[in-house]
């Protein structure tokens, strides 16, 4: 049995809504952990990734006492809120266990076409993927080939069809 005292926070995707992450929430709840599911909207490409980050770290100070820790699973952009949320807004003070699952962590083609909130830019101007390295080695990346919000950056259809963001 994991410990109840550490909540995880699971945050769902580009398109997606709290109910994505249901399932998952209902696994870990058995396992003995207590999941919390937190949904920043809108989460079609129309809001910045900061604003969505900062949405969602207010809305998990919310639901946990401000500055407790808590383990962060994001799905999809869920993974890349949670770079803005580990790297930008303090989150390395929190977050114990950082895991993404079919995150775009090097970009996607379409954010460079149409979704400003998907490319994001550091201070410097550089885009987010290049800016943000991960905070230990409890960075945890998995890919699933059935992942199909996104195009791979090195994707030949995707390339023909969509410009690489610069």
């Amino acid at each position: 049995m994991a410990p109840a005292s550490i909540p995880v926070v699971l945050i769902p995707g580009w398109m997606d809504t709290a109910s994505k992450m249901e399932a998952m929430a209902k696994h870990l709840k058995k396992q003995g952990f207590s999941p919390v599911i937190v949904s920043p909207q809108p989460s079609d490409g129309s809001a910045p990734i900061e604003t969505l980050a900062a949405q969602a770290l207010a809305e998990i100070d919310a639901q946990l006492e401000p500055e407790s820790a808590f383990d962060y699973v994001g799905f999809s952009m869920g993974g890349v809120i949670g770079r803005v949320i580990l790297h930008w807004l303090g989150g390395k003070k929190r977050i114990r266990r950082f895991v993404t699952i079919s995150t775009p962590h090097r970009g996607v083609y379409v954010a460079a076409v149409d979704l400003a909130a998907c490319s994001a830019s550091d201070a410097d101007g550089r885009p987010f993927h290049r800016g943000a390295e991960p905070a230990s080695r409890r960075f945890h990346r998995r890919s699933s080939p059935l992942h199909l919000d996104a195009a791979r950056p090195d994707d030949s259809a995707a390339r023909e069809f969509c410009a690489p963001h610069r």
